[in-house]
């Protein structure tokens, strides 16, 4: 069986995974903010058919937003109009 999915009457959901802020990084479902020195990413699956994963270079101010709850997902998308 999937663990992703979750049978909802006759059709399947994704199961939406919560965010998790840890020191240098923080996820969500199939997107994710991170330091890797002294720059700054998120990652983001591009909603292909198949998996593909996106990295941008983010400002440190937006990093550490993300990781207060000021700024979320969607966000930071309108921001970098990805």
């Amino acid at each position: 069986m999937n663990k992703s999915r979750v049978k909802i009457g006759q059709h399947f959901e994704p199961v939406i995974k919560p965010v998790v802020i840890e020191k240098n990084v923080v996820s969500g479902n199939r997107w994710k903010v991170y330091r890797k020195v002294d720059s700054f990413y998120f990652e983001f699956d591009t909603g292909e058919l198949v998996e593909k994963l996106k990295t941008i270079k983010i400002e440190e101010i937006d990093f550490n937003d993300i990781k207060e709850g000021k700024l979320d997902y969607t966000g930071l998308v309108k921001k970098y109009k990805l």
